[in-house]
């Protein structure tokens, strides 16, 4: 029975020391702690690093984006009272008048050009807005 208890604790002991020998020393595993801590500071000043110029371009885009919504807007109803305009236009003009109104018609084109370039800038800022807004939510590094 005693022999059998010695094996027992023979056979523990070396599982211990196996598991103990499978960590690093004290001083190592010390040293790890602090470069782990040396790169959450690093990674803490690089977040707020970031923080800061979002927080920074997040105005003046928000600006960007609401003159160009305002600019569409304004182009709508441009159109539209063109629209109304050419509608309401009396038949018999001058020759003066159609090369004024082909004038028009090309500014509207200009004008449609222009709206065109607007909606596109809107839609990517819009874009970016949102991804913006996905990766503030995706940053996280365990702090």
């Amino acid at each position: 029975m005693a022999a059998k208890r010695r094996r027992e604790n023979a056979r523990i002991y070396q599982s211990m020391a196996v598991d103990i020998n499978s960590h690093c020393e004290r001083t190592e595993s010390l040293k790890k702690l602090r470069d782990l801590e040396v790169e959450i500071r690093r990674l803490q000043a690089s977040r707020a690093q970031l923080d800061s110029k979002i927080e920074a371009r997040r105005d003046p885009f928000r600006v960007m984006v609401e003159a160009a919504q305002q600019h569409n807007v304004l182009y709508n109803e441009d159109t539209e009272v063109s629209m109304d305009r050419e509608v309401s236009m009396d038949r018999e003009v001058s020759m003066d008048r159609e090369v004024s109104m082909d004038r028009e018609v090309s500014t509207d084109r200009d004008v449609v050009s222009v709206a065109n370039s607007i909606r596109e800038v809107v839609s990517v800022a819009i874009a970016m807005v949102d991804d913006i807004s996905d990766n503030e939510m995706d940053m996280d590094f365990g702090v």
